[in-house]
């Protein structure tokens, strides 16, 4: 799975969550656990999300399996 900074971070709705800021790396397993959202219309902070609630990545999107919650 390709995952670009900056890319625009999606909800399942469809609805614009925010920025792709940034990951973070299980330093013993050495795979991402984690990824950073920057703040977006509907993220009021920066918010570190689980890489498993990622469902698709692509052409400079992320999608959650969640929505905006």
């Amino acid at each position: 799975m390709d995952i670009k900074i900056d890319a625009q971070v999606m909800s399942s709705a469809g609805k614009k969550v925010g920025k792709l800021q940034g990951i973070v790396v299980d330093p013993d397993a050495r795979v991402v656990s984690h990824v950073v959202v920057r703040k977006g219309r509907l993220v009021p902070c920066d918010r570190i999300v689980p890489f498993e609630d990622i469902a698709r990545c692509g052409d400079d999107i992320v999608e959650l399996e969640a929505d905006a919650d």
